[in-house]
């Protein structure tokens, strides 16, 4: 529930022609540069292109090439980065481990293993399905009823209901009738009152259910003094088998996310580091449906795959090319480029896990198998014909791309209705620059062109702040600032864009006063567009929006008469 945005202001109207905030103009998602996904999308089902014609008319100076279909990656997990224990777990007993000395042993349901010393570890096992931080599942006392939205208690108690069988359909924090049936299944099977509503009744039973399943793990050491890193490996197919079947990793709270390949306990310099050790193929199953909707391959009467191959072209080269660090090879996150793995699962013991993996973009990386981009002889890069290229896509680059080792062109793919993107605009105050960047002159804030980029149109634009002898932006004068730098500070989409002043162009003696409900928050509350644009325009102003607010009545007071009035 909402609360009043603000209460009158008094003042005499400011003067026109002050500037009072900027407009920004920008376009696309993302760094501009390479492929854009909602480009690929635009091409392939409203141009009919193939994925070849796609990744050639992204990638100028490359052409197709091809790796072994046994090459493998390894990937940084960094969810687990400092991790001094991980467990792993697998739906059939076949979980098996090793040493760098030779040490080995398997197989078996469970593994546990712990740093003792650095680069050593201890290896327990259990014949259950567990992992070692079941028992931090935790659930709230409440209460909790039908209606509570966003809540963090609630999302305890959809990962408890989904854990042990009860599943609300997500775990979303919304409390709504999914999560309501599911509550109530849980409390008819256990004797407790059938209401519908969380409380200490249901939390005391939950912690005991919790307490059970988690007491008979029994886990025992197997080995000690185990020199690393330590691999954990399995039986089971990597390739062939469901995504719940491979090797399950644990979280300190106990859920599993499932990933295909090995995984090492590595110490390192930086700290310890989790690594799976995956085949390329089997590594973009757990990147494409990440990056793009695997959707869009059902898109246009099946046109839309080849979005999904050309973006799996993209990410396998991508990801080949890139030698990140001693131990590793990529990341997982969008930094290198987003991975999943293979599947997810509440609880090492719950039933069903929930894969990561889909059947278009499976089908994707299959009708692409082993295909990446080289370089050609002639390159903007200057790489070496037939290197692996970095092939750098983003979500959206807008009309043209940036530029940079690839050929700017133009992106009549980009625009395609769907994307967000593809052109935007935001209003950024006076204030919330003066916040931001002291010093600022208002009247010579705008875009200028950097002459040292290496990129073109707008992505070569950086931001000045203040009048400056400074040649340029690359002078290192603090009058400027990267478009990158100004793009985080103001959380917009791309580095992309121009600023424009906008001015205060009426002042009158009137007042206003706005009354809104939960639309008007989103456009009157404080920092917001309108009050930002006409809040010095009259001699008295003042907005007052509540969230479910009605006309006339309803819970929510004062509602919009009692308001006026």
């Amino acid at each position: 529930m909402g609360t009043t945005s603000d209460s009158m202001v008094e003042a005499a109207p400011g003067a026109t022609n002050d500037i009072v905030g900027y407009l920004v103009e920008g376009t696309g998602n993302g760094h501009g540069r390479g492929l854009s996904q909602w480009g690929a999308y635009g091409w392939a089902v409203e141009h009919g292109w193939t994925w070849t014609q796609i990744l050639d008319h992204y990638y100028g100076g490359t052409v197709p090439g091809s790796i072994s279909l046994d090459s493998r990656v390894q990937v940084r997990l960094t969810d687990w980065d400092g991790a001094s224990w991980i467990g792993v777990t697998s739906t059939s007993a076949s979980v098996r481990w090793s040493g760098a000395s030779g040490q080995s042993g398997g197989s078996y349901r469970s593994i546990r293993v712990t740093e003792t010393s650095p680069n050593t570890f201890e290896v327990s096992s259990s014949s259950a399905a567990a992992c070692p931080g079941t028992s931090a599942l935790t659930v709230p006392d409440g209460p909790l009823s039908n209606g509570v939205r966003d809540s963090d208690d609630v999302r305890l108690v959809q990962t408890f209901l989904t854990a042990f069988g009860y599943a609300p359909g997500g775990t979303d924090g919304w409390f709504g009738n999914q999560t309501e049936s599911s509550l109530r299944a849980f409390q008819y099977d256990y004797s407790l009152p059938v209401d519908g509503v969380w409380d200490s009744n249901d939390a005391d039973q939950a912690r005991a259910v919790i307490a059970s399943a988690t007491s008979d793990v029994g886990w025992a050491v197997v080995a000690s003094q185990v020199t690393g890193p330590l691999t954990v490996s399995t039986t089971v197919d990597e390739s062939g088998s469901s995504s719940g079947e491979v090797l399950g990793l644990c979280s300190s709270s106990g859920t599993v996310t499932h990933y295909r390949g090995t995984l090492a306990l590595v110490d390192t310099t930086g700290g310890n580091r989790v690594v799976n050790d995956v085949s390329v193929e089997n590594y973009l199953r757990g990147v494409v449906p990440r990056e793009v909707s695997a959707s869009w391959g059902d898109r246009a009467d099946g046109a839309g795959i080849n979005a999904l191959r050309a973006q799996a072209v993209a990410a396998r080269s991508y990801g080949v090319a890139q030698s990140r660090y001693a131990y590793a090879s990529t990341c997982d996150t969008s930094s290198c480029q987003v991975y999943g793995g293979a599947a997810t699962r509440v609880t090492a013991s719950s039933g069903a896990a929930t894969s990561l993996e889909a059947s278009q973009t499976d089908t994707a990386i299959r009708d692409t198998a082993g295909v990446v981009r080289v370089w050609a002889p002639e390159n903007l890069a200057g790489r070496p014909a037939g290197g692996i290229v970095s092939t750098e896509f983003s979500a959206s680059n807008g009309p043209r791309t940036a530029g940079g080792d690839f050929p700017s062109v133009i992106d009549t793919g980009d625009s395609v209705s769907l994307n967000p993107n593809h052109r935007w605009t935001r209003l950024i105050s006076l204030d919330a620059l003066r916040s931001n960047y002291a010093g600022i002159e208002p009247a010579q804030v705008t875009t200028v062109i950097d002459p040292d980029s290496r990129y073109e149109g707008v992505y070569a634009n950086c931001v000045r702040l203040a009048a400056s002898s400074a040649d340029n932006c690359s002078s290192g004068s603090a009058s400027y600032v990267t478009a990158w730098a100004f793009r985080n500070a103001f959380g917009l989409p791309s580095p992309g864009f121009t600023l424009t002043p906008v001015l205060r162009e009426v002042a009158v003696e009137s007042s206003l006063w706005f009354i809104g409900d939960s639309v008007g928050e989103s456009i009157a509350s404080s920092g917001q567009e309108l009050p930002m644009l006409i809040g010095e325009s009259f001699a008295e102003t003042g907005f007052d929006s509540l969230s479910s607010r009605r006309t006339q009545g309803g819970s929510v007071q004062p509602d919009g008469v009692s308001a006026a009035a």
